[in-house]
């Protein structure tokens, strides 16, 4: 099959997604051409992603054009068999409000936050959500359209969901260079946020709660910080320092390698966020058998219950802090089996096939 892979956002694991399609459907034989947003080759994520694919299997979608106008218009020139949309939920909702495909080939997108599963608890979150399902379930209605929900590690029952896939490969014996590089004193027991820090995960509030536990500790952030959600957590942070805990920011993208180092390395992930959904950096560190400690989202929950060293707690300071020293007691644990990559891109193989 010819297959069109289309992505118009290089942030979050969207072109992680990308990678593993392309891979998975090129080494199955298929011919695989890339359509990506306009702003997409000029990110950092791309670089890490995608720098190495030749360019003249890439399309860029013209600048302040309708996505799914390029979408459908590149289908057709190309004149594919079938379209897999990684980031499936911006597109299916504009499928959804315009109510037909124009283009060629089924298209098959991945619902990275099921309004259903995933609903947040507020009156404007689930007012959203309402929304939400009802252009979902006008897309579905349309001919060709065909939507994937993405699932935790705890799989969903039921047809049409994809686990979230875990890619984890450290660099072996990599860890004493990351501390010696990082500075991370090997007698302090280190807790880490990682990945792309956003005020979703609620830094400042892991400060404070950090705070409740006495010395021996270190707080490493780890991967491109917003602004904001630094400006937000910097009282905190401060306060964490001026009692006696280590803080290091490492505000860059993380290579994948060193990002999977890390999990390993730290002694406990934090993983406190605001909003519904599963985590990739929660599959890693099941993978990598390091503690975790999530808060906030319900949807973590029973993921983190896959690990003997996981722990929930409601996303207050004091909770948070008991959650964090419960963690700091446990035994490290042993590797947990997750999802991999194959799986997921069979998912979206399966529905292309169908098409045909």
């Amino acid at each position: 099959m010819r297959v069109l892979l289309a992505e118009h956002r290089a942030d979050g694991h969207r072109l992680d997604y990308v990678r593993i399609l392309d891979d998975h459907l090129t080494a199955s034989g298929h011919d695989v051409v890339l359509l990506l947003g306009p702003d997409v080759p000029s990110a950092p994520h791309f670089a890490a992603y995608l720098g190495d694919l030749d360019p003249a299997r890439i399309t860029v979608a013209p600048a302040g054009g309708a996505w799914l106008d390029a979408l459908a218009a590149t289908s057709r020139t190309l004149e594919v068999d079938g379209v897999a949309v990684p980031d499936g939920d911006h597109t299916l909702l504009q499928l959804g409000l315009r109510g037909r495909w124009d283009g060629r080939g089924r298209i098959t997108g991945l619902v990275l936050r099921d309004p259903v599963r995933y609903a947040s608890r507020s009156a404007a979150g689930r007012l959203r959500a309402a929304g939400k399902r009802v252009l979902l379930g006008r897309a579905a209605r349309i001919p060709d359209v065909v939507a994937l929900r993405l699932a935790g590690q705890v799989m969903p029952s039921g047809p049409g969901w994809v686990r979230d896939p875990v890619s984890f490969d450290p660099c072996p014996g990599g860890e004493a260079e990351l501390r010696s590089r990082l500075g991370l004193d090997a007698d302090l027991f280190w807790f880490g946020v990682f990945g792309r820090v956003q005020a979703r995960k609620n830094l400042g509030l892991t400060a404070d709660a950090m705070a409740r536990l006495g010395p021996g500790t270190g707080l490493l952030v780890a991967g491109i910080c917003d602004a904001d959600a630094l400006d937000e957590a910097a009282p905190a942070i401060d306060r964490l320092r001026a009692a006696g805990t280590v803080v290091r920011i490492e505000n860059r993208l993380l290579p994948a390698r060193e990002l999977d180092g890390l999990v390993r390395l730290v002694d406990c992930l934090v993983i406190a966020h605001s909003n519904e959904g599963p985590s990739g950096l929660l599959g890693k560190a099941l993978a990598a058998g390091s503690r975790v400690v999530a808060a906030g989202a319900r949807s973590l929950r029973p993921e983190a219950a896959l690990s003997p060293a996981g722990v929930w707690s409601p996303l207050t300071p004091a909770r948070l802090g008991a959650a964090l020293e419960r963690a700091r007691s446990l035994p490290r644990p042993a590797p947990v089996p997750v999802a991999d990559a194959a799986s997921f891109a069979d998912a979206f193989a399966a529905a292309l096939r169908d098409a045909r």
